[in-house]
């Protein structure tokens, strides 16, 4: 189960960050324009300069990004995805050609042509990984250039996720079984693929995430100097990767004190507790302190936006409209294209995870699986943050929070759910097995019916599966050609991905169904 289930997660991480166009993943040019930064120049970049290569820039006129993306950093000269599918066959594979051929060269300069890099106020250490596959690399096409760093980060966190969710299921006290269904679940979340399978810093935030409730959880029940360094180091490293890791600070340090005061953690080791994230994450947050002003220097703060200003703004958010948003984008949002699914299947998803949660409810051990729940809390108390944020800064336009952030803490949720589902007897196995069946066919139509529509041609807009199954009968032809020239392998090897992804998905449910039932 264990090898089918990691098989499982590299299957998917292949697919996915091999059909995704290039530019579609969540603001992916603007991180790779980090990325390349870092690479070319060997310094750290600086919130308002920075600006994209020329390399970039070039590839910008060339390949189609998401309507969204361009409304939203106003950029001009860019063909929508409807426009670049309304070109001639021969245009296409011509803008693809030169897309392949752009000089290497330009990646050492960068133009504010279009826009600059909002990105770059990150921390920096997913994108310092990141460079040097794309730094080893740099003679290959821009497109290939960065379909590679994909796999180098979507393989990584996968193995990652996979052996971290495995420990967080055995330390939280759930039995093989149900450690499984936490993999599969997690693996069948498209949310979770968007967010990490393509150029960007929550590839390694995400699994860290999870190491870091592993570690908790290990210090709590059987406290060792070991597990108070490994979970000093994990969250410096969590620090250091991505800043939604300091809404996690007043956890950690009530942890620490409360294993103080117990004589669990001796002064020595509270010293290194303190130290090592300390260390390693220091100098990047005092940086953003004397650079911007403020410590986590996100663009809405770093552009006036107070305290005050969010708090505010919390009162005039609609949050009837968007927490259903929210909380349905957790589990599915089409890529930068920001596609939905059926309202419906997404409404029974949410309905499913809320019976195991108050399952959970019934038959709770609050104070041994502390670093489940707290860690939940604080980060949708952080969301809630994000959200004001946001809606101050946008002047209104903008009233939900970016839903991939809430993945680092999808983990210990589903681990909650199914602890819930654990204790509940037979009724909780078939809540369990229900919730993989429509997780994986809701993964399995995420490619069919809405990803290879999508980036193939499809302009029906909602469609039922008879009008899906039709149009791949009747317009392959013209599908394989617009794949040919955005995806970033041949159609071919995307449809044998999708068999072997299908395949596995199939056995896996069964296999976790059957165990259940």
């Amino acid at each position: 189960m264990r090898v089918l289930l990691l098989l499982y997660g590299f299957v998917n991480a292949a697919l996915y960050s091999s059909l995704l166009p290039l530019w579609e993943g969540f603001d992916e040019v603007f991180h790779y324009g980090y990325v390349q930064y870092l690479g070319a120049h060997h310094r750290f970049p600086v919130l308002g300069p920075t600006a994209l290569s020329l390399e970039i820039n070039r590839s910008l006129g060339l390949v189609p990004m998401s309507f969204i993306m361009i409304r939203n950093t106003r950029v001009k000269g860019v063909r929508s995805f409807d426009q670049y599918f309304a070109l001639d066959s021969s245009v296409r594979h011509s803008l693809y050609d030169q897309a392949q051929s752009i000089p290497r060269d330009l990646r050492l300069s960068e133009s504010a042509e279009y826009t600059t890099n909002y990105e770059v106020h990150h921390a920096p250490l997913a994108y310092m990984l990141m460079a040097i596959p794309d730094s080893v690399l740099w003679r290959l096409p821009l497109p290939r250039r960065v379909w590679m760093v994909r796999l180098f980060a979507s393989f990584a966190c996968v193995w990652l996720m996979f052996s971290g969710m495995w420990a967080l299921g055995s330390e939280a006290g759930l039995d093989a079984r149900f450690s499984a269904v936490l993999v599969f679940l997690m693996f069948s979340c498209q949310m979770f693929w968007a967010t990490v399978a393509h150029v960007d810093n929550d590839w390694l935030a995400v699994p860290l995430a999870v190491w870091m409730a592993v570690w908790a959880l290990r210090f709590d029940q059987q406290p060792s100097l070991r597990a108070a360094l490994w979970l000093a180091t994990v969250f410096g490293l969590g620090l250091l990767s991505k800043a939604y890791f300091l809404v996690f600070v007043p956890l950690y340090l009530l942890a620490a004190l409360a294993w103080y005061r117990k004589r669990t953690l001796r002064s020595l080791d509270l010293l290194a507790m303190l130290a090592i994230p300390l260390i390693l994450a220091g100098p990047w947050y005092a940086r953003n302190l004397v650079l911007y002003g403020n410590i986590t220097a996100r663009v809405e703060e770093s552009n006036g936006v107070t305290a005050a200003g969010v708090l505010k703004s919390l009162a005039a958010i609609p949050w009837l409209k968007s927490i259903p948003f929210m909380a349905r984008a957790t589990f599915w949002l089409g890529n930068g294209s920001f596609t939905d699914f059926s309202v419906s299947t997404m409404n029974t998803v949410l309905l499913l995870l809320a019976a195991s949660l108050i399952l959970y409810m019934r038959r709770p051990a609050m104070k041994r699986e502390v670093f489940l729940w707290a860690p939940i809390i604080f980060f949708f108390a952080g969301m809630v943050y994000v959200t004001g944020s946001s809606y101050s800064f946008t002047k209104g336009e903008v009233a939900v929070a970016s839903t991939w952030y809430l993945q680092a803490v999808m983990a210990p949720l589903l681990c909650l759910a199914l602890l819930g589902c654990q204790r509940s007897g037979r009724a909780g196995s078939w809540l369990a097995a229900a919730m993989a069946l429509l997780w994986g066919y809701t993964l399995a139509a995420t490619y069919v019916a809405k990803l290879f529509p999508l980036y193939g041609g499809f302009s029906a807009g909602r469609s039922t599966l008879h009008d899906i199954a039709h149009w791949y009968s009747t317009d392959w032809p013209r599908t394989a050609d617009i794949l040919s020239t955005i995806a970033m392998v041949p159609p071919a090897v995307l449809l044998i991905l999708l068999a072997a992804c299908l395949t596995v998905l199939c056995i896996s449910a069964a296999k976790v169904v059957k165990s259940l039932i």
